[in-house]
């Protein structure tokens, strides 16, 4: 199903579900230059979903966090410390921090501001993935591996 293919309802049911982890086991936080894919689930069982996690090899500051159902629809997705983004439809700019969200038409091609009610500290890789899981509605997040930053 291609991100154009899904109603904004079911894009919204899809991020108000709770989605909990499958694996036990803790993952390593990626190092940079790799990322991690982890799978989801509804509680219902009917609905499956991934949370990515990326990071740059080449800047430190530089993170995505997504969560994508169905395997292939981005839901969500924030950006840290790449590159600003335009929305076209209304011309609006972003800058380097921002937030994607599923929009009926757009796919995840529409960004707006971080919401600073739910991300309070962006420059915190551990902590902004702690509050976009909490803002994905995953309820028993995977557990992570922390390294040294």
């Amino acid at each position: 199903m291609a991100d154009a293919d899904l109603t904004q309802a079911e894009a919204d049911e899809l991020m108000r579900m709770e989605k909990h982890r499958l694996a036990t086991d803790a993952v390593p936080f990626p190092a940079p230059g790799l990322s991690l894919t982890i799978a989801l689930r509804s509680t219902d069982g009917r609905e499956e979903f991934l949370l990515d996690v990326w990071r740059s090899a080449k800047n430190a500051r530089r993170a995505r966090f997504q969560l994508r159902a169905r395997r292939t629809v981005i839901l969500a997705r924030i950006d840290l410390g790449g590159q600003p983004h335009h929305n076209e439809k209304d011309e609006t700019d972003f800058p380097a921090l921002h937030l994607h969200l599923y929009r009926e038409g757009w796919g995840s091609d529409w960004a707006r501001p971080v919401p600073s009610e739910h991300f309070t500290t962006l420059d915190d890789h551990h902590r902004t993935l702690e509050e976009f899981m909490i803002y994905c509605n995953i309820t028993a997040p995977p557990k992570f591996q922390w390294d040294l930053l």
